[in-house]
């Protein structure tokens, strides 16, 4: 009996060269055209009508290929399916996946246009685009957001989790709800890989345990009679400013950015919008006559209560708390003034998202910390020179050569005094940071801060305190969170 299927093969259908069908059974044909074009054919009956489905060319399908897909497509008949319909939907499929697919940056965005519009503080958009620009975006912004898992979480998370705990904290948040929104509108399915409950939790260690808390001491309720005699009796706007705060029991935001607009001095009543309030919610103060006391004192009845009260407040606090020479401080920004150099490293432009084009200068902190901090980064510079020429000279020499008491303390003076001469000398000290601005060829002091504090939460304190009496900031600071 002769072969139903197969009939053809490799050797003639390289061969064929007549125009016409070559049957190799089952429904399958090579097709040889008038122009020599050599293409495959299946061939089939469905309710009654005849079709011909193409499958390739030769050079692209080979015969065996070819039998493999005509076998397939003799199974969708079999079971009443048009092969060409079929392949026709698989298409259309295929096309809805690709136009449906969506980056993990484009469901980010997507996300964020969604729901600026509830978010009290303008600028909570430009912070949301900085923290996913910096640290998710270049490990999965391109991929598709289906394709984003726990790996790729982890690999955004880890590196920042132990050392800039709150901002990873935001950013697993802020890929969590992206995620949701994108499981929701059908790009994605499955559970959520950057959940924390049940999930992330058993792989990242819990915030309280890796965070310092980072909160400020008590004061004991018996000596706060002591401390407002004490505070009332230093000047200036950043004293009046804290003992404001103490008598009307508000955050620290809520009286630096306290504006005159929103107290009633008739009414002694402070009432603080729902933008500046946590809650969202407006905030209604009595001002007992304390109060009214302090506001009294003040100049001017219009714009912001207390002008440049961030900076000074710090200062002031740490007088009254001994926890800062503010002298030094002092001393950094009278020598920026004057254009003179000090024996701290000279003041650079801060870069990156939350406080580029800001400047910084170092200011050298109390305390053993700060010595030793500075005796290390000395080590690592200059090493000690006096022990390694002493050891090249041994070295040329040949001699024998046994470390005496003597040189213990030569050593000992060159990894302590040497270096703190050399680094001092240098202007190489490094302390914690004074934060500024320039504009139009001035020095606008901004705040203190320490290298733990997080650029984003120096950036937020900023954005909340400063820029109200410095409008020039939301310019400098354009395209930032």
């Amino acid at each position: 009996m002769a072969r139903e299927i197969g009939k053809l093969s490799a050797v003639a259908v390289r061969g064929k060269s007549v125009p016409g069908l070559y049957a190799d059974g089952g429904g399958l044909y090579l097709q040889v055209t008038e122009a020599g074009a050599k293409t495959w054919i299946y061939r089939f009956m469905l309710k009654g009508r005849r079709r011909d489905m193409g499958l390739g060319a030769l050079h692209t399908v080979s015969l065996a290929e070819a039998r493999e897909e005509a076998r397939r497509c003799r199974q969708l008949v079999r079971d009443g399916l048009d092969p060409i319909d079929s392949r026709k939907n698989v298409r259309l499929a295929a096309q809805a996946a690709t136009v449906k697919a969506m980056t993990f940056k484009q469901c980010a965005e997507a996300y964020v246009k969604a729901h600026e519009a509830g978010w009290q503080n303008a600028k909570h958009a430009a912070q949301w685009s900085s923290t996913l620009d910096r640290y998710a975006y270049p490990i999965m912004g391109e991929l598709s957001v289906a394709a984003v898992d726990t790996g790729l979480v982890m690999k955004v998370l880890e590196p920042i989790w132990s050392t800039k705990t709150e901002t990873a904290s935001r950013v697993r948040g802020r890929i969590e709800a992206i995620l949701d929104w994108a499981i929701v509108r059908k790009y994605r399915e499955g559970e959520n890989p950057a959940r924390w409950k049940g999930h992330l939790d058993h792989l990242l260690p819990a915030r309280a345990k890796v965070q310092k808390a980072g909160h400020h001491a008590a004061l004991p309720y018996d000596r706060m009679a002591d401390f407002m005699k004490t505070l009332r009796a230093v000047d200036g706007t950043a004293a009046r400013a804290l003992e404001f705060a103490i008598l009307t029991a508000a955050r620290t935001g809520e009286v630096l950015g306290a504006n005159w607009s929103e107290i009633d001095l008739e009414k002694r009543l402070w009432v603080i919008p729902p933008e500046r309030m946590k809650a969202g919610r407006e905030h209604r103060v009595p001002l007992s006559e304390a109060a009214m006391t302090v506001l009294k004192s003040l100049n001017g009845r219009e714009g912001p209560v207390f002008k440049g009260a961030l900076l000074l407040i710090q200062l002031a606090t740490s007088y009254l708390s001994g926890g800062l020479n503010y002298h030094k401080v002092m001393r950094e920004i009278d020598a920026l003034e004057r254009g003179e150099p000090t024996t701290t490293k000279p003041p650079t432009m801060l870069k990156g998202p939350f406080l580029g084009g800001l400047w910084h200068k170092h200011y050298f902190a109390d305390g053993m910390g700060a010595m030793i901090k500075n005796l290390i980064n000395g080590m690592n510079r200059h090493g000690l020179p006096w022990i390694e020429e002493r050891a090249r000279q041994v070295t040329e020499s040949g001699e024998d050569y046994d470390l005496t008491e003597e040189d213990a303390a030569r050593i000992a003076h060159d990894a302590v005094i040497g270096n703190w001469e050399r680094r001092s000398t240098g202007r190489q000290f490094t302390g914690e940071w004074i934060i500024y601005a320039q504009h139009e060829g001035r020095n606008y002091y901004l705040c203190l801060a320490d290298h733990n504090d997080g650029d984003d939460r120096i950036r937020a304190q900023i954005d909340e305190i400063c820029a109200a009496e410095f409008p020039f900031l939301e310019g400098l600071l354009v395209g930032r969170p």
